[in-house]
């Protein structure tokens, strides 16, 4: 630009010149850059990183979780195991019980060596367990970690009958066994357990 002449507004200033005017903004990143008084640009400053711990929450393992994660398979895949077992577990005892309750049977017990009175004992006991089961079955799928833990303690007690069994001869309790131990284990897997923290 030769002296006299006017400079072209559409023209940046040279590299380190200040602005022309007070207020102006040269084109930049976003905008948003900052000048000292003589109207120098300054180093623009970037977004600060969001605090600590937010938005989300680190549960086991690392996994991230927050309020509005869904439930992970594992959790629904062993909740539905129990409750499967709780209802097949109220069905056998509930059998147990009808066939106390038949007049024409009594006899036909007695002589296996099978008493009515002990059809009904082992019919009420497999009844109960079954509830209970159940019970802690739904709410471990809508998120309750004792409800999880119960169901362990109950696996747990069930299995070592199992073995007990098994060691008398009773091969039968495999199935159940196997069953039990597929639910417990979704249920205490790493992402279920950061899941069920994240729910407290």
């Amino acid at each position: 630009m030769s002296y006299g002449q006017h400079p072209d507004p559409n023209t940046p200033p040279p590299y380190g010149a200040p602005l022309q005017g007070p207020g102006s903004q040269p084109p930049g990143y976003g905008g948003q850059g900052q000048y000292d008084q003589a109207g120098y640009a300054q180093q623009p400053s970037y977004g600060q990183p969001p605090p600590y711990g937010q938005p989300g929450q680190y549960g086991y393992g690392g996994t991230q979780w927050n309020g509005t994660m869904p439930r992970p398979g594992s959790v629904t895949s062993g909740s539905v195991l129990a409750i499967i077992g709780g209802v097949i577990a109220v069905l056998i005892g509930g059998l147990f019980l009808i066939v106390a309750g038949i007049e024409d049977a009594d006899e036909v017990l007695a002589q296996a060596g099978f008493p009515s009175s002990w059809f009904v004992t082992i019919g009420a006991v497999v009844v109960a367990v079954g509830l209970v089961v159940l019970v802690l079955g739904i709410l471990a799928l809508r998120g309750q970690w004792w409800a999880a833990i119960a169901l362990a303690v109950v696996g747990a007690l069930y299995i070592l009958l199992a073995i007990w069994s098994m060691i008398q001869g009773q091969s039968g309790v495999l199935v159940g066994m196997i069953w039990i131990a597929l639910s417990v284990g979704l249920l205490m897997s790493r992402t279920s357990r950061a899941w069920f923290q994240a729910q407290r």
